[in-house]
């Protein structure tokens, strides 16, 4: 097999070692297509929509590619990301990043066998838009079948906040 990444004219070319070949041969030249519907999104500047609650699919092909996609928090909170359906040559790798830059992930997670699903929680304290990247940990791995990607929320309420003070309330007990 040979990851084609994108459309082109592409050559065969067909010998023996010794350049001396003779007689006949035959091949079959298939193409079985990338099940990703959300491509392009291979950058972070590229990204499909998150939404909470809202399973996507995606495909990590051909090797080295990456799935980008944006998500909203509005308040604090848990988290949840579920990758499911992991083709076997994939190790996934899941990270988040602040929506402004890409070069170092506020939360990041990975699995380090083969076709596992990926179940993590990260703990959101301040609201605003993240970049969720998903790719293969070696970045040698790649699939044509579709990963399943579910992203839930669940507030964290305290009806305590916001303590933006501190102050002293009571009688000071004296030391000994």
């Amino acid at each position: 097999d040979v990851p084609v990444g994108s459309a082109g004219v592409y050559y065969l070319s067909i010998g023996d070692q010794t350049g001396a070949a003779s007689g006949s041969y035959a091949y079959t030249l298939a193409l079985e297509a990338a099940l990703d519907s959300h491509e392009t999104n291979d950058r972070f500047s590229q990204t499909t929509p998150l939404s909470f609650g809202q399973p996507v699919q995606g495909a990590i092909f051909p090797n080295v590619d990456t799935d980008w996609y944006l998500l909203r928090v509005e308040e604090p909170g848990l988290v949840r990301f579920q990758v499911q359906n992991v083709p076997t040559p994939l190790q996934i790798r899941l990270a988040v990043y602040d929506a402004n830059s890409a070069t170092s992930p506020v939360f990041f997670y990975e699995r380090l066998n083969s076709g596992d699903p990926l179940d993590t929680t990260w703990r959101v304290s301040t609201p605003g838009w993240y970049r969720v990247r998903i790719d293969d940990r070696g970045g040698d791995g790649y699939a044509t079948a579709a990963y399943d990607l579910l992203a839930t929320f669940d507030p964290m309420t305290d009806s305590a906040e916001p303590m933006t003070t501190l102050s002293v309330h009571g009688t000071p007990v004296p030391g000994p």
